[in-house]
């Protein structure tokens, strides 16, 4: 009982290892210790678990279940907002601009808010280009304007104007 006990563990273990392993994408940064556990363990738990029968033309081989893995992180600076209002475009702009767009960004330039709608919608075009590094902001701000189509800069440029 007690034997067994221990093979139920190492194999819960070495499946934990597995689901870590497909989760993380199979992260190839671990230590030789953590993969030596990990195979220690898969393998304990492959000598202990009963050889399984291959399968016969009368019986078909099961489908292996496919493992889910999670998608590669993007910056957030490059994912474009999945909703197109005013609001949620400019959600990237809050961090250097503030929530009122009052503020200059990297205390360069001027405020969004102090310029016209077209000023915003040319400076944010020309940024979006690469041709405008006004105040050596340009690859910052070609870089979060990447993401953006032209009808999502009028969009953010016209919410821009709304704020007070």
């Amino acid at each position: 009982m007690k034997q067994k006990k221990m093979t139920m563990r190492a194999a819960s273990f070495a499946i934990s290892v597995a689901i870590v392993a497909a989760i993380s994408g199979g992260c190839e940064d671990k230590t030789a210790s953590q993969s030596s556990a990990g195979q220690a363990a898969a393998q304990r738990s492959a000598a202990a678990a009963p050889a399984t029968p291959a399968p016969t033309q009368s019986q078909p081989a099961a489908a292996a279940a496919p493992v889910a893995t999670a998608p590669t992180p993007t910056p957030a600076a490059a994912v474009a907002p999945k909703q197109k209002d005013g609001p949620a475009l400019f959600r990237s702009c809050v961090a250097c601009h503030g929530p009122k767009a009052d503020k200059q960004g990297m205390n360069k330039g001027r405020p969004p808010s102090t310029m016209t709608k077209d000023e915003i919608v040319t400076a944010l075009k020309s940024y979006k280009a690469g041709t405008n590094n006004a105040y050596g902001t340009g690859a910052l701000m070609k870089g979060n304007m990447s993401p953006f189509s032209e009808q999502d800069i009028e969009t953010v440029a016209a919410h821009i104007k709304t704020l007070k």
